[in-house]
């Protein structure tokens, strides 16, 4: 409203206060349920089965949030445009943005749990070798992952887009799906019941995250570069691991063989479609040139 003067008139505090809390109440709940969630199997294992399961599941933990490291700063990076593309109404620049996000994402971060999953009991046995129990654990993890990871920062989409309500509804989905299947599943199954349990609720919030952003926004993470992705990653660091590995290579050598040749192909795979996949576009922003299309859209 405006005053006699045409200055815009305060609005009443408790309004005010009503707005903010009806709009970071429940995402600030989403976040404390989320760090429950990552946490909650590690007690469940502890107090279930025993200190030695608890060290190894921790160990496979640490394995796992390496590639979240990627989730993370694509997170910080898109938000605001994905934000304020929404908010312009524009949301096939948001959808741009979104897809091609996803498809760097998965470029990095595909391959380390690619990696992990198959070379587990080797990467495991970096902590001792009676760590390396945890590897089926490490694998089951690994796999949720690349879900986790294929479908981007869906739950950013979710709530830039003002659906905050949506995505604690998931994530209370999730917890309470990760404590029901550890109970039932840690006591006989020890860290792989675990595994269990925390890959169901990574592939449940996702997967709903993921239909409500395609069904009510009308928004997909995939886009005609996924298929490449996907591929490239699973031909040059599963196929070539498996390969590795059925040959009768150590461990550490058919991990390093692994690296070594799919790392190489993997970057000619990626340079070679680097146009569809926007890492031109990437490499111009690192190297501060002229902006391409895609962060030409976002403006």
């Amino acid at each position: 409203e405006r005053g006699p003067a045409g200055e815009q008139e305060p609005r009443p505090t408790g309004v005010v206060a009503k707005e903010f809390w009806s709009f970071t109440a429940a995402r600030g709940v989403a976040g404390a349920l989320a760090i429950a969630v990552t946490q909650v199997n590690l007690l469940l294992v502890s107090g279930l089965r025993s200190a030695h399961d608890a060290g190894v599941f921790s160990a496979v933990m640490r394995y796992v949030i390496m590639g979240t490291f990627a989730f993370q700063a694509m997170r910080v990076a898109i938000g605001p445009q994905i934000a304020r593309l929404l908010a312009e109404r524009r949301d096939r620049d948001a959808e741009t943005v979104f897809q091609t996000a996803t498809w760097w994402l998965m470029a990095l971060s595909w391959p380390l749990y690619l990696l992990l999953g198959v070379f587990a009991s080797t990467v495991l046995g970096l902590f001792g070798h009676g760590f390396t129990s945890g590897a089926t654990a490490l694998a089951i993890l690994c796999a949720a992952e690349l879900i986790d990871m294929g479908t981007g920062n869906v739950t950013l989409v979710l709530l830039m887009g003002g659906r905050s309500k949506w995505n604690l509804i998931n994530i209370s989905l999730g917890l309470v799906t990760t404590v029901g299947l550890g109970v039932l599943l840690i006591p006989r199954y020890g860290v792989v019941g675990a595994a269990i349990a925390w890959a169901t609720t990574i592939v449940i919030e996702n997967g709903a995250a993921a239909l409500q952003v395609a069904l009510f926004m009308k928004m997909r993470p995939f886009g005609s570069g996924y298929v490449y992705v996907a591929l490239a990653s699973l031909a040059c660091f599963l196929g070539l691991g498996v390969l590795a590995r059925a040959v009768g290579l150590p461990g550490p050598a058919a991990l390093a063989a692994t690296v070594l040749v799919g790392g190489v192909a993997y970057l000619a795979v990626l340079h070679r479609f680097r146009s569809r996949l926007r890492l031109d576009l990437l490499a111009q922003t690192l190297l501060r040139r002229r902006p391409g299309p895609l962060r030409q859209a976002a403006v």
